[in-house]
């Protein structure tokens, strides 16, 4: 898997100010998330991940993203958990590329590792 290319993009709570550099498969997939917490009635951080292989060249675009992302949150939940250790597991056993690599190529996953919780800096020493 040394020649696999990870491509990716994000934005954070102020938004955007250039074009992602996946294209419309970004806008693709946040509108089926948007529509899928709308209609929760959730805000969330939403990470989306998506292997993609060699033989997969059906050239049907940001619809076959958009519609995969629709049916995904229509579907049962593969994982719940509120532990990104776990999510990290998950990552490993599931994909070929394992957690590592996510890891290390989404800014949001390391950026979730990383950041304290709020209770951290209301401890008195």
């Amino acid at each position: 898997m040394d020649n696999v290319v990870i491509e990716g993009d994000y934005e954070d709570y102020h938004g955007r100010t250039s074009y992602p550099s996946i294209g419309g498969c970004y806008y693709a997939s946040m509108l089926a998330t948007l529509e899928y917490l709308k209609r929760i009635k959730r805000q969330a951080t939403a990470i989306l991940l998506r292997e993609i292989y060699p033989g997969f060249k059906i050239p049907v675009g940001v619809w076959f993203v958009r519609e995969s992302v629709r049916a995904m949150f229509n579907s049962p939940p593969v994982l719940r958990t509120d532990s990104l250790d776990e999510v990290l597991e998950f990552l490993e056993k599931e994909t070929k590329l394992g957690s590592n690599r996510w890891f290390s190529s989404s800014v949001l996953l390391r950026r979730i590792r990383f950041t304290r919780p709020i209770d951290e800096f209301l401890k008195k020493d």
